[in-house]
């Protein structure tokens, strides 16, 4: 083919074609940037949103962690406490089981009337007053207290009855349901206020 353009006009035509190309690279390349920018920027974005997610996130969890602290140091607190007032009860000398262990070391027919008991005096040497239905009675209750363990050292003091027993004894001590008047001399054993452990 025979080419009958001007060289001018074939040179324009030439620059034209790669000014085309030229501007095909400048735009594609344009739109490549500028999805590399909005990928970029998108993630930048998400990766922000993400940080200030796991701050928030982080910060909650602080104060979480600050209020179990807060519930841990309390429940170490009422342990320390329950532990205390456990010793304390551990340790507590209970009058309500010593005067059950020496009703319950009483033979039948007699009763109590007047008791010194206190931790001070356990172990020293007390009175000990007792009202009897009938003399034989009365005298079971030195056997009684000694099977029992209750008690030791103990020697009768006095024993009477009747009119005997009225002018011996305070107002009141003697009856006629309970005649007979005892007195003990004895030492009860410190182990009455303890209570006794069962076997599980």
């Amino acid at each position: 083919m025979i080419n009958l353009l001007p060289p001018d006009s074939i040179h324009e035509l030439r620059a034209a074609r790669h000014n085309n190309i030229l501007l095909l690279f400048i735009v594609g390349g344009g739109v490549t940037i500028g999805l590399i920018v909005l990928v970029y920027g998108a993630t930048f974005a998400l990766m922000k949103a993400t940080e200030l997610s796991n701050s928030a996130s982080s910060e909650e969890s602080k104060q979480r962690i600050l209020k179990f602290n807060q519930v841990e140091a309390q429940a170490k607190e009422y342990a320390n406490n329950l532990k205390l007032a456990k010793t304390i009860f551990e340790n507590e000398l209970s009058y309500t089981t010593a005067l059950r262990k020496i009703s319950s070391a009483l033979p039948a027919g007699t009763v109590l009337q007047s008791l010194d008991l206190s931790p001070t005096t356990t172990s020293q040497p007390v009175t000990v007053s007792i009202l009897a239905k009938t003399p034989a009675s009365a005298l079971q209750v030195k056997e009684s207290f000694e099977k029992a363990g209750i008690a030791k050292n103990i020697t009768i003091v006095s024993i009477a009855s009747g009119a005997d027993a009225a002018s011996a004894q305070s107002a009141g001590a003697a009856s006629s349901d309970y005649p007979v008047a005892l007195n003990l001399n004895l030492a009860f054993d410190q182990s009455i206020f303890a209570e006794e452990k069962k076997d599980e």
